[in-house]
């Protein structure tokens, strides 16, 4: 069954991996969660990492909405 979906959305995911992407991100928040898992009987940590980029363009969209609510 797990196959069968990621069988599904590998396509996408690898659209996704591979689209253009900006030369500047003025906004950039980093994140990670530490887990445990085990290994060779062993138990290890590990951490995911996750990364969100804001473009020029979401910046100032988000400027003008904040200056129309404080008028």
């Amino acid at each position: 069954m797990i196959s069968r979906i990621t069988d599904r959305i590998l396509p996408e995911v690898n659209e996704w991996q591979n689209r253009p992407i900006d030369s500047i991100y003025p906004v950039i928040f980093f994140d990670g969660i530490v887990f445990n898992s085990r290994k060779d009987n062993k138990i290890v940590s590990k951490c995911v990492y996750s990364i969100l980029g804001i473009n020029c363009k979401i910046r100032a969209a988000l400027f003008r909405a904040a200056l129309y609510i404080i008028m």
